[in-house]
């Protein structure tokens, strides 16, 4: 199902992707074992690799009326690794790119920043209710003695996160 495309999101290129990720990290970490930007590459690929078979197993357990035990728990996984790499890691490496150092020192603020978006991540993830994008599943993982943090985390991590991004990419622009 992954390899032949038949789910919307499956294809092979998922696959290149967490294999290139993992492997260029590797070889960046091993090389140069103090640049974080090796072991931010591996940890993409490696969760990325985690990650694949989230979407198939969703699709299955549509097909067979909801048989799959964990699907909560597999829908739960997909959206938080999703938003880790585009909420965190990816913006991470492009920051941080090529010697593992911010640019300058006005780059802090923008450093600072991802971490506070990874916490809004974070927390995001135990909001109690469906899960986004996969309604039919609880959060596992849900909290409802904080609702109130929940919404406010979500939809504040939501908002910033496009800014980060667009600002991580600037020392890559500049190179």
């Amino acid at each position: 199902l992954l390899i032949s495309g038949e789910s919307g999101e499956g294809g092979i290129f998922p696959v290149l992707a967490a294999l290139t990720f993992s492997l260029v990290g590797a070889l960046v970490a091993a090389g140069r074992p103090r640049n974080p930007v090796g072991w931010l590459l591996l940890t993409i690929g490696v969760t990325a690799a985690i990650g694949l078979p989230t979407s198939a197993l969703y699709e299955w357990d549509r097909q067979h009326a909801g048989t799959f035990t964990g699907a909560a728990f597999n829908a739960w996984l997909g959206g938080a690794l999703w938003l880790l790499w585009i909420g965190f890691l990816i913006p991470r490496v492009m920051l941080l790119f090529p010697d593992g150092k911010l640019p300058s020192p006005r780059w802090r603020v923008v450093s600072i920043s991802q971490f506070i978006v990874l916490a809004a991540l974070v927390v995001s993830n135990l909001k109690p209710g469906p899960i986004s994008d996969y309604e039919e599943y609880d959060n596992p993982f849900g909290i409802g003695l904080l609702s109130g943090v929940f919404d406010f985390a979500s939809h504040r991590g939501a908002l910033f996160m496009p800014l980060f991004l667009f600002a991580a990419i600037g020392p890559v622009v500049s190179l």
